[in-house]
């Protein structure tokens, strides 16, 4: 059965009166300049990674300052914290006078799981209503798998975001679970710079930093992360753009397996669509005639589901002027990207920062499951 929008939003309002939800703690008066969520969904096999980069986040100078030492604003960094086997608690981290960085607990969620998506619409009702923010953004850390049904990728014989007691969140589900726009999303997890994501994503966040490759156990730098978000006076794409530069130089050494990422402006996005469409609806039928192994992909394995955007465009388009139109939609759109020479096993020759699925008519489960994508429905490539 499906629940309206305002019953959903009267359901929300009470969950947060449930006697399964404990907190201790009152709104506060401050006005808040930027606040962070991260939203953390740790598996066994990322506990140790995960739990390392937060210890990291709570011995960084760059932790906000708590709201008594300024009288007129302050900043605010939350951590959604669920270890596979315990319960998920709601937690702020601030910095004292003498640099000492306390951890208060908001929030527990006895009996929920981080994977359910009515859980990430609470905490963020509940942030909202708490510490309303000039700027906010998301960065959710767990597994990914992009724009793949549920328990595809891992095996695919039947979404998505994150991995707790072997079940995932769908990706169109969890963008239906944001309540607003954010003014960015970060995705420390693999595979999630499709154009797909970025395209059900564009109405919930300003700014999305995401990798079109897995990403490696140690995961963003978020020293410099918190850094860009709370403490540098630039802009907001200047600033997510140097989170990606970062995540770049981070990787760019050897050893660390390299890494790829990029910045999308989502608000161009819709003008990436228009001129996407205009190529499928004239070169459609030479997708079935392209050869994929001259194509850029990102995967691994055998899980050939995400290729690069732009060389795929550029390779299906039979019409010079159709494509320039189309590489100067995503000049627009993805103001950043960075790539290492290789990523594994990979050799990154051709890097758009988006990857594309490309239909494939054996697999009809897949291509059908495409089709519900709105990416899918404004650009017709699949009919």
């Amino acid at each position: 059965m499906r629940i309206s929008k305002l019953n959903r939003a009267i359901l929300y309002t009470l969950i947060l009166l449930l006697p399964t939800s404990c907190h201790w703690f009152s709104p506060k008066e401050e006005t808040v300049r930027r606040s962070m969520l991260i939203y953390t969904v740790i598996t066994s096999n990322l506990s140790s990674s995960i739990k390392e980069n937060i210890q990291d986040v709570k011995k960084s100078p760059y932790v906000p300052r708590d709201f008594n030492l300024k009288k007129e604003s302050g900043d605010v960094l939350l951590i959604l914290e669920h270890y596979e086997g315990d319960i998920p608690r709601l937690k702020r981290l601030s910095m004292d006078k003498y640099g000492v960085v306390n951890e208060e607990i908001l929030m527990e969620y006895q009996g929920r799981s981080s994977i359910e998506t009515e859980l990430l619409h609470e905490v963020l009702v509940y942030i909202d209503s708490i510490f309303p923010a000039q700027e906010s953004g998301i960065l959710f850390s767990s597994h990914g798998s992009g724009w793949t049904p549920v328990d595809y990728y891992r095996n695919p014989v039947v979404r998505s975001f994150g991995q707790m007691d072997r079940e995932e969140m769908d990706i169109m589900e969890l963008a239906s679970a944001l309540p607003r726009k954010y003014s960015y999303i970060m995705f420390d997890a693999c595979l999630m710079a499709g154009i797909e994501v970025a395209y059900e994503l564009k109405d919930k966040g300003e700014y999305l930093v995401l990798s079109p490759t897995e990403i490696m156990a140690a995961g963003f730098p978020l020293g410099d992360v918190m850094e860009q978000i709370f403490y540098s006076t630039a802009s907001l794409q200047e600033r997510v753009s140097s989170i990606a530069s970062s995540y770049y130089d981070y990787y760019n050494v050897p050893g660390t397996g390299g890494g790829t990422i990029c910045v999308v402006r989502t608000e161009n996005l819709s003008q990436v669509a228009a001129q996407a469409k205009a190529i499928f609806d004239q070169d459609r039928d030479r997708i079935k005639t392209l050869n994929m192994r001259s194509l850029q992909r990102y995967y691994r394995g055998d899980k050939h589901w995400f290729y690069d955007f732009g060389h795929f465009m550029e390779m299906l388009s039979s019409d010079k002027g159709m494509y320039d139109s189309f590489s100067a939609a995503m000049n627009g759109a993805v103001v950043a990207k960075y790539a290492t020479d290789k990523f594994l096993s990979i050799d990154i020759r051709n890097f758009s920062g988006l990857s594309i699925y490309v239909p494939n008519p054996s697999n009809g489960y897949l291509d059908n499951y495409y089709k519900g994508y709105a990416w899918n429905r404004d650009v017709g490539m699949i009919q």
